[in-house]
């Protein structure tokens, strides 16, 4: 009988010492779009390349679309995703990375723009 009545004072102590400002939280996203012209197949490749490059090696997934495709990652270090949208109709890329901090963000976007510089070269 103490144990629970001791629990339920503890839970009532812990409501009134409860911080009465909410948690701030931001998401912040950095975009980019281009014309490749190139297949979504090689787009796609090309975007896994960047992605482990760029630090992006968890939770690689690729969603298949009519005419078009789109890759995942995400890496632990922020965190931060990217995503990279592939369009073959239009030959067009597009490409977003968001996390909660922006100076991260800007930071991780820097690091997929070099590594699409660096497998250009």
């Amino acid at each position: 009988m103490k144990i629970p009545n001791t629990i339920a004072a503890a839970t009532l102590l812990g409501i009134f010492f409860l911080p009465t400002r909410p948690a701030e939280a931001n998401t912040s996203v950095m975009t980019a779009g281009w014309l490749q012209g190139i297949s979504d197949k090689r787009c796609i490749e090309r975007a896994t390349k960047v992605a482990k490059i760029a630090g992006f090696t968890e939770s690689n997934e690729v969603v298949r679309g009519k005419g078009m495709q789109d890759f995942y990652g995400y890496t632990k270090k922020g965190p931060y995703a990217l995503a990279v949208s592939c369009n073959s109709d239009y030959g067009a890329s597009s490409l977003a990375v968001s996390g909660i901090s922006s100076d991260g963000v800007y930071e991780m976007y820097n690091k997929v723009l070099k590594a699409y510089q660096q497998i250009d070269e």
